[in-house]
């Protein structure tokens, strides 16, 4: 590549756009997201799940009783300072080619769109799975990256095409292997968004030469937005409509019980999820049972003590209130003795204490039953 190629592919690039508003800002809002969280949750390096879940963490029973507005909110939230560290220098280094290559609207197009796809893919993957990150929206620019070098391969020198080529395909690869070998990270959203982006990405894909960034009624864009738009509403169709059988109930605001019922509620779904992911990482030799066993006792049962407490610490007068009250905190007693019964028996390989452990549970979901006169 000579000089001079190299010099006019800058000028095209950055006659695009002088400066990549849209990845700062998009930036921007993650970091004020993140010190909003982390300073509710008092944690800096692990944000409590409460805390993300009450401001719009991606968890398919709530999202499928109507709270669709998590889907994008998911995508500004982060788990940790070193979750969205990683996040936002990945956005940085490829959002600054990208939104040059597609234009300010063009990518904002794609992020939020592979974004939410990849978060309906990750319902679909793992419906118990509550997530948070931008991971989706981040690998749907680096399939958009991709999908432009395919779609446009004479609007950039070949030497500067096999780098980021090459820089892109290991990073792609990297992280997925990543998702599949380690315990916590959500594929899911990963695989959506990577395959949103370059979809997208193709069908918005314009020549650098072209005054026109972005094409919306070209019939390549439109076949790309369709097919995206399908493959969502597919996945989005197949989740399960499940529900936190705590939330089933209606609480008039009396005494407490309300915030108290609400508290119940987020927890349980996130342990439900976080237990569902523990057992699904130990049956794919993710984890071993020490390490499960470990996290159920260190972590999980103490949460479900924590529901426990707060509801025998509730002082309402005698009624059917007060009657829901006890057997609410009975509830949250079984499904905390049920987990270390659980918890018992893998690490003990003891088929009888994983017995007790479903026992306790039928009692749990019998108890609930009751509550909502099935």
């Amino acid at each position: 590549m000579s000089p001079a190629d190299h010099e006019r592919f800058l000028d095209l690039l950055f006659a695009r756009s002088r400066r990549a508003n849209v990845t700062i800002a998009l930036i921007a809002l993650n970091a004020l997201a993140f010190v909003i969280s982390a300073g509710l949750s008092g944690n800096l390096m692990q944000v409590g799940s409460p805390v993300l879940l009450a401001l719009g963490a991606n968890h398919a029973p709530l999202v499928m009783q109507g709270q669709a507005w998590r889907l994008v909110a998911a995508m500004f939230l982060h788990g940790g300072l070193l979750h969205i560290a990683l996040n936002m220098f990945a956005l940085y280094q490829a959002g600054q080619v990208v939104e040059r290559l597609f234009g300010a609207t063009g990518f904002l197009l794609l992020y939020l769109g592979a974004g939410i796809a990849g978060n309906i893919a990750s319902m679909w993957w793992n419906p118990q799975a509550v997530s948070v990150g931008a991971s989706g929206a981040v690998f749907g620019v680096y399939g958009a990256l991709l999908a432009y070098l395919r779609a446009q391969p004479g609007s950039m020198p070949m030497s500067v095409f096999n780098q980021i080529r090459s820089s892109t395909l290991a990073f792609i690869g990297y992280s997925l292997f990543a998702g599949f070998a380690l315990p916590g990270i959500d594929n899911g959203a990963h695989v959506g968004g990577l395959l949103s982006g370059m979809a997208i990405g193709y069908g918005l894909a314009q020549p650098l030469e072209s005054p026109h960034a972005l094409r919306l009624a070209s019939p390549r864009a439109l076949i790309a937005l369709l097919l995206v738009s399908l493959a969502g509403g597919w996945m989005y169709q197949r989740v399960p409509h499940a529900k936190p059988s705590a939330r089933l109930m209606r609480a008039p605001n009396d005494g407490g019980f309300s915030r108290a019922l609400a508290q119940l509620t987020i927890e349980e779904g996130m342990l439900a999820a976080r237990t569902s992911g523990l057992i699904d990482n130990l049956d794919k030799q993710k984890i071993d049972t020490a390490q499960a066993a470990d996290e159920m006792r260190r972590e999980l049962a103490p949460r479900w003590q924590a529901q426990v407490d707060a509801m025998s610490q509730l002082r309402l007068s005698e009624g059917p209130l007060e009657q829901h009250r006890r057997q609410l905190v009975r509830y949250a007693q079984l499904r905390r003795d049920a987990l270390i019964a659980l918890a018992d028996g893998i690490q003990a390989h003891d088929n009888s204490r994983i017995e007790t452990a479903n026992a306790l549970q039928e009692q749990a979901d019998r108890l609930i039953g009751e509550m909502r006169g099935e």
